[in-house]
C-alpha cells in the first residue's frame, strides 16, 4: 500500500503540558522514535515547544498507514475526505494528543491535537486523482 509520499506531523507542547507526555503522542501517532522540537515564545511570552515528524520512507509510511487502518481510521477518512483533501493532493487530519498518549488513534476536530499532512502519490498530483486514489484504496482495506 504505497499511496503517499510524505508524511508530515506536528503538534504543540504547551507550558501547561508535560512535552514528555505530548512527545509520546506523537511518538505513538507517527511511529517515529525521533522526534524533532523547537521552543517558540507564545502570545503572552510563554514557551512553547513546537513538536513536528516528517516521514518519507517506504516502510515509515506503511507503518503509518497500517496504524491508521488498525484503528478504523480509514472509514472515517473515507467519510470526510471532499473536506480533508486539498488541491495539490495532501490530505489533512487531526489526532487527539490526550487519546495518543493512552495508546489509541482517534481523530478530532479540535486544534490542540496532533496535525497530519500526508500527500498522496497521484500522477499527475492533483485533487481529482488523488481522490481516486484514496477511494480505491482506502475502500479495500
Amino acid at each position: 500500500m504505497n499511496i503517499l509520499h510524505n508524511v508530515r506531523l506536528r503538534t504543540y507542547s504547551h507550558a501547561t503540558e508535560d512535552q514528555s507526555r505530548v512527545e509520546s503522542a506523537m511518538r505513538f501517532v507517527s511511529g517515529a522514535q525521533k522526534v524533532e522540537t523547537e521552543t517558540l515564545k507564545g502570545h503572552h511570552g510563554n514557551p512553547v515547544v513546537k513538536i513536528t515528524v516528517f516521514l518519507n520512507k517506504r516502510k515509515d509510511l506503511e507503518a503509518f498507514l497500517e496504524k491508521l487502518r488498525d484503528g478504523g481510521i480509514f472509514s472515517r477518512i473515507l467519510a470526510s475526505l471532499d473536506r480533508r483533501l486539498d488541491e495539490e493532493g495532501r490530505l489533512q487530519m487531526r489526532f487527539s494528543k490526550q487519546a495518543a498518549y493512552k495508546g489509541t488513534i482517534e481523530m478530532t476536530e479540535k486544534h490542540d491535537a496532533v496535525s497530519v499532512v500526508a500527500k498522496v502519490r497521484a500522477y499527475p498530483a492533483n485533487r481529482d486523482v488523488a481522490m481516486g486514489v484514496l477511494m480505491e484504496t482506502l475502500r479495500e482495506e
